[in-house]
């Protein structure tokens, strides 16, 4: 039952969408605008395989900088 009723509301959205591109209808659209072409790649950059830092140097760096809390320091302040 749930199947011929699902068919039957396919149906009558499919005819509602024929119908209002019928070229016998009184409802006048304005013509469709071009769309222009933009590929999802087009500002794509290629992977770059930089050199590792010093682990040691990076350490000392973010023990200067206040460690992994600087930033709880900051609020506090």
């Amino acid at each position: 039952m749930f199947s011929k009723s699902l068919c039957t509301a396919a149906a009558l959205v499919t005819a509602g969408a024929a119908s209002a591109q019928s070229p016998h209808s009184n409802h006048s659209s304005p013509p469709a605008a071009s769309a222009k072409y933009e590929s999802a790649f087009g500002g794509y950059q290629s992977y770059i395989n930089e050199k590792r830092a010093n682990w040691r140097d990076v350490n000392d760096t973010a023990g200067l900088l206040g460690g992994h809390n600087a930033h709880l320091r900051e609020i506090e302040k």
